[in-house]
């Protein structure tokens, strides 16, 4: 929904395993109908989608996009932003690091984004949409080809807008132990990019700040944006999301995060040791078996209304009122994630009523 002019909240459906038209338009028939009376039941209701590379493929199809275009008007659905993120089955076990393939050195990351946009443009209001994507690559080696294909996306984006008037951006969405992990390493990062491309297909490229990957680095969001408006880099989304956190006092603490032990997703793990040191983990069984005392901070998505419990926090204190009226000044698009509802451990609501309290708590910030 619209929370203030030009501004869009929402949540992303990635929580679902939609990777199939069919599967879509159903969610939109029931959780998203029952989600939006309880949310938006007084004006039309935003979107994230999450749009795998097979329904991409699909959605070429123009019966098929008019299907889907019909069907979110008719339940005053709209959407405003996608999630191509993951490029097949997200919810299949296990996902890990094969979240992050193909990567941007691979020429399927090109096609299934190019693609992606045309879809978008046929979906957005205000001839405005924004898509985040994957942080280049997994690991510290920036993938043969990146940049290379980057350039020729950004490129198809400009001709997409002289075409049709709509803009798409494309935003990348920093994430632990990626080539792009940090806010220092995204600016980095667009610094090459500023050097190797010119300026009219630079501003179709942009940040994704998700802000449970940027409390994971012991970064605050508040402080990220800045630095990014001081970069002059595009904050083309924000989504949303908490970091479950531990006071790991002892040994016997560490017991507390095993149910958050899946096996589905990566829940990279970061401690702040008493010393000041930052230990990494890839993963958190790894933490459970050699992590130190400390504060921890496990990637792992947790309701944003939870506000703890015994040896258990949450980052949402990062996400002050200061967070979001600088947030929502410099980004128009913004929506929750909490994609690990169904692995979370022993979740206490139904999935429609904890989305739709996520979405009233953030809505409640602006």
């Amino acid at each position: 929904m619209q929370v203030k002019p030009g501004r869009h909240l929402s949540f992303c459906l990635n929580v679902f395993a939609l990777d199939t038209l069919e599967k879509i338009l159903i969610v939109l028939a029931n959780e998203c109908r029952d989600i939006k009376k309880s949310f938006s039941s007084q004006q039309d209701m935003g979107l994230g989608l999450w749009l795998s590379a097979q329904v991409v493929e699909e959605l070429q199809a123009e019966d098929k996009l008019s299907t889907l275009k019909s069907t979110l008007k008719n339940f005053g659905f709209y959407v405003f932003t996608l999630n191509i993120f993951p490029y097949g089955n997200f919810h299949q076990s296990p996902v890990k690091e094969n979240v992050y393939y193909p990567d941007w050195g691979e020429q399927k990351r090109l096609d299934y984004t190019c693609k992606a946009a045309d879809v978008l443009s046929e979906l957005c209001p205000d001839n405005y949409g924004t898509m985040s994507t994957v942080p280049v690559g997994y690991g510290k080696v920036l993938p043969s080809h990146a940049i290379h294909n980057i350039a020729h996306c950004a490129t198809y984006l400009n001709d997409l807008h002289e075409r049709t008037g709509v803009k798409i951006d494309l935003a990348f969405e920093p994430e632990p132990d990626c080539y792009l992990e940090t806010c220092d390493e995204a600016i980095i990062f667009f610094e090459l990019l500023k050097q190797k491309l010119p300026n009219k297909q630079l501003s179709f490229l942009g940040i994704c700040l998700d802000t449970c990957h940027s409390s994971l680095q012991f970064e605050l969001p508040y402080e990220n944006i800045k630095k990014y408006l001081s970069a002059k880099i595009n904050i083309a989304k924000v989504q949303v999301s908490a970091a479950v956190i531990l006071d790991c006092k002892s040994d016997l603490d560490k017991q507390v995060l095993l149910p958050f032990s899946e096996p589905v997703y990566l829940h990279q793990t970061r401690i702040l040791k008493q010393n000041g040191e930052v230990e990494h983990y890839q993963d958190l069984p790894q933490a459970l078996v050699d992590g130190s005392h400390g504060e921890w901070r496990c990637h792992f998505h947790i309701p944003l209304y939870f506000n703890g419990e015994g040896s258990l926090s949450s980052s949402n204190k990062d996400l002050t009122r200061e967070f979001f009226e600088l947030a929502q000044k410099h980004c128009k698009h913004f929506e929750t994630e909490t994609y690990t509802y169904f692995v979370l451990p022993e979740p206490k609501e139904k999935l429609s009523a904890s989305i739709s309290k996520e979405l009233m708590w953030t809505k409640d910030k602006f």
